[in-house]
């Protein structure tokens, strides 16, 4: 496989050597196209992703750009909608003419997205869709961002084995990031001998989701897995408990938001969440980028900003193997193995996906604390 991929590589470049040789106008640049959620509901996971590609871009255009070129952003906000999303996405593909768009940010928007770059033969990198359901063979579509298919997998195990809870409902945002990972810990759990008796929807933005508390509490599960895209988890959090819901409450990573915190206020104790593994303090490089991050951002870093940094680079690397055209960059990233990025080691499977460990944490006193963080990745 590894020779294959050489031998692709080498042919492309050589390709690109003769177009470009065949070109009157040289650029003196690589742009590239970078699709974030600078506003919205998603605005603080797209910030801090626009904040590590751009330390990422900083500190490869002071050692002498790709490929001898600096490297120039070209910055779209979908505001959190969908539909802008796509918008941005065919304006930065047709009319910016990049070969490589860093993003979209939600599952949903880079959902919509994905027909539309392989429509226009334009690489989508997002470095934080998480439904499964973005996993595609050998298309123009790639993420950094493990799938939610194995976190889930390891919340649904801890929920098994470690809590002992039989019978979960769930409690899911009406997305495809929700339906995504509904989907996957019914499966899961039911896998491991659960039930799920009960799931229902509710749509983005609400702010009251009693009625659908109560059909779950009617139910009587022993436990409610709940999947927030924004602040929807603090508010269900809240009437969870004013409702008088006692069960062991689960989540997924959106859950690990201060405006959550600030709305579910003590209700938010004790709920677990599964989320893909990223400890500044695991390794040196991921330490110095945190340490970094601080500094110019004034907050410690996360998996979105390490996300957003990796992403960067490994475009770098991809157009440097493959050269500047969408077709060399898309076979050189499926070629990429053991990528040392913040974030951890990085490969892509032919979906175009990465595997990542996953760690579980618990809310306690207004804090995010790990319980356990798995050393492999999930399966």
């Amino acid at each position: 496989m590894l020779l294959i991929c050489v031998l692709v590589i080498a042919t492309l470049a050589t390709i690109l050597v003769i177009i470009q040789t065949q070109t009157t106008k040289k650029s003196n640049e690589i742009r590239i196209g970078v699709l974030t959620s600078s506003t919205g509901e998603s605005a603080r996971y797209g910030q801090g992703v626009l904040n590590g590609i751009q330390m990422a871009v900083e500190e490869i255009n002071s050692r002498g750009g790709v490929a001898g070129k600096r490297v120039r952003l070209i910055v779209e906000d979908d505001a959190s909608d969908t539909s802008r999303a796509v918008s941005a996405f065919r304006k930065l593909a047709s009319v910016d003419n990049v070969p490589v768009i860093i993003g979209p940010i939600s599952s949903s928007a880079a959902m919509a997205c994905s027909p539309v770059a392989n429509e226009l033969k334009v690489v989508l990198f997002s470095p934080s869709a998480a439904t499964p359901a973005f996993s595609s063979p050998s298309d123009y579509t790639f993420r950094n961002r493990v799938s939610s298919q194995h976190e889930i997998s390891e919340l649904a195990r801890t929920a098994y084995q470690q809590l002992g809870l039989r019978r979960i409902g769930i409690l899911f945002v009406n997305n495809d990031y929700g339906l995504g990972n509904k989907t996957s810990f019914e499966q899961a759990f039911s896998k491991r001998g659960g039930t799920v008796p009960i799931a229902e929807a509710f749509d983005e933005g609400t702010t009251d989701v009693r009625s659908q508390l109560a059909k779950i509490k009617d139910r009587s599960p022993d436990g409610i897995f709940l999947v927030g895209q924004g602040t929807e988890g603090g508010y269900a959090l809240r009437q969870a408990r004013e409702l008088g819901i006692k069960t062991r409450l689960l989540s997924t990573i959106t859950i690990q938001r201060d405006d959550v915190l600030r709305i579910a206020r003590d209700a938010a104790n004790g709920v677990i969440f599964a989320l893909p593994a990223y400890d500044p303090g695991a390794s040196k490089v991921t330490d110095d980028f945190d340490k970094k991050y601080k500094q110019q951002s004034g907050q410690g870093s996360d998996m979105f900003s390490g996300n957003g940094y990796d992403a960067m680079y490994i475009m770098a690397r991809a157009i440097e193997q493959g050269g500047y055209t969408a077709d060399g960059i898309k076979t050189a990233l499926f070629c990429i193995r053991n990528f040392p990025g913040v974030s951890g080691s990085t490969s892509f499977d032919k979906n175009g996906d990465v595997t990542k460990p996953v760690s579980i944490k618990v809310i306690e006193g207004g804090q995010f604390i790990y319980i356990e963080q798995t050393t492999k990745p999930a399966q």
